[in-house]
């Protein structure tokens, strides 16, 4: 458990520092797919390619300005391997293996 939490807060830091805090600096990164709500124009999710395969395995969903849950695709099959839930001040609230 330790490793993947480990392994998740490096995607971050890895996705933080490629485009910036809502990747802001990449906008044509293609990397990076930001999913905005069509209504009101709110970043809803972004997914990301952190290991530069070609292919996203890291996607933050948002509200507001806040990730509540983040997905990880950690062996690169297309599935969600693990799944982590996020308090509103942040806090790893749960996470769930698959």
């Amino acid at each position: 458990m330790i490793a993947g939490f480990a392994a998740a807060v490096a995607t971050g830091i890895g996705g933080y520092a490629t485009g910036g805090r809502y990747g802001e600096r990449s906008r044509s990164d293609p990397r990076v797919l930001r999913v905005r709500d069509a209504a009101t124009g709110t970043l809803r999710l972004i997914a990301f390619d952190a290991d530069g395969d070609g292919r996203l395995d890291t996607w933050s969903h948002l509200e507001g300005d806040r990730v509540y849950q983040l997905d990880l695709d950690d062996n690169g099959d297309g599935r969600i391997d693990r799944r982590e839930y996020y308090a509103p001040d942040g806090a790893l609230l749960r996470t769930e293996v698959k």
